[in-house]
């Protein structure tokens, strides 16, 4: 028997994996009979499940081994587009919606069509999910955190691949081996990384960090207006329900964030210490005028002006502190009222959400 979860081969009797120590557990969906010797593949990385999905996609289209079985494939193949590159992801959720909507049209009500709305479901979250574990990973790499997140999103595209490889392989016809997705060892892959790739995301991690950030909300947001518009390719889903009320909070606070604080510093101080200077200068004059011309009377008089320079600039100064202070004043009430219409917006957005998410349990 095979290891569920990383694919090593484990002997009769043992009770765990030896590959990853795992409880062992017999995975019957990554073995197929054909001409009475068992045959499985073991796929260890995202190139290697793209290659496999592509090929099980042209035979079953060269053989016309089931429509549905087909599309279930495509929409497969874009969950991997989205392991290799998330950047992708809004896309590649649209024609993984499109391929699941085609195969659910060739069936009818019944058992075939449920299996179709419980790959939908599990795709869109498998999407979600490993953008979001991505992301955890990539703000810190040495989290154990991250890591555990990675792993279990690696894991669960292992096993809802290894559900469509499966159905193919019930025609032993078609194929003489059938696929095993190991989990771990595409998580392996997954964080395998080449020196270059460590300096340039040391370098830029910040703005990468924040472009991430920003297509995953955007993603969150198109994927929660298209599940409804697509409401008859999930059915009743509380993985979707889940989802949706786990995210609610993140993406009203994405949708509405808090305006910018204004800073009443420069407001205050500018005009005071455009005074300070003019009165700076006026001294300097004063100084020059006395070594050119020590008289009393011009000493006098250029004292008189000074004093009438510093009294009008005093003035000047106390209005305009007082102009600046009702700026100030103003600047928070507007402040604080646009702080109020924010919490406003994302509290009718998480009540939304939620009804959103209450029709998928309904």
């Amino acid at each position: 028997m095979f290891c569920s979860n990383c694919g090593n081969k484990i002997q009769e009797g043992s009770n765990f994996c030896p590959g990853c120590g795992s409880k062992a557990e017999v995975n019957n969906k990554a073995i197929v009979k054909h001409n009475n010797a068992t045959q499985i593949e073991e796929v260890t990385d995202l190139g290697q499940l793209e290659t496999k999905l592509k090929y099980f996609l042209d035979t079953s289209e060269e053989k016309n081994y089931g429509k549905s079985l087909a599309n279930s494939l495509k929409a497969q193949l874009e969950v991997v587009h989205v392991m290799q590159n998330p950047v992708l992801c809004k896309s590649a959720f649209d024609v993984m919606l499109q391929s699941l909507n085609d195969a659910a049209e060739t069936l009818g009500d019944g058992n075939e069509l449920r299996d179709i709305q419980k790959r939908a479901s599990l795709m869109t979250n498998n999407m979600v999910f490993f953008f979001d574990a991505y992301i955890c990973y990539r703000e810190d790499k040495s989290s154990e955190e991250g890591r555990q997140l990675l792993m279990k999103s690696c894991d669960t595209l292992a096993k809802t691949a290894n559900d469509i490889f499966d159905a193919v392989g019930k025609n032993p016809a078609m194929i003489k081996a059938v696929p095993f997705v190991a989990g771990a060892k595409l998580f392996q892959n997954i964080i395998k990384e080449g020196l270059f790739k460590k300096i340039t995301d040391f370098i830029f991690k910040k703005s990468r960090l924040e472009e991430l950030y920003a297509n995953y909300y955007e993603f969150l947001g198109s994927v929660i207006e298209k599940i409804q518009r697509y409401k008859h390719l999930f059915g009743k889903s509380v993985v979707l329900a889940e989802l949706i009320h786990n995210k609610k909070e993140a993406l009203a606070v994405y949708y509405n964030p808090l305006p910018e604080e204004p800073t009443d510093k420069g407001i205050i101080l500018g005009p005071t210490l455009g005074i300070l200077v003019i009165i700076v200068i006026l001294f300097i004059i004063l100084g020059v005028i006395s070594l050119i011309n020590l008289t009393p009377v011009n000493l006098d008089n250029a004292a008189g002006n000074m004093r009438a320079a510093i009294k009008y600039t005093g003035m000047a100064n106390i209005a305009a502190l007082v102009v600046t202070s009702i700026i100030v004043i103003i600047r928070k009430i507007i402040y604080n009222r646009a702080v109020k219409k924010c919490y406003r917006n994302r509290k009718s957005m998480e009540e939304n959400l939620t009804e959103i998410a209450e029709l998928y349990t309904a």
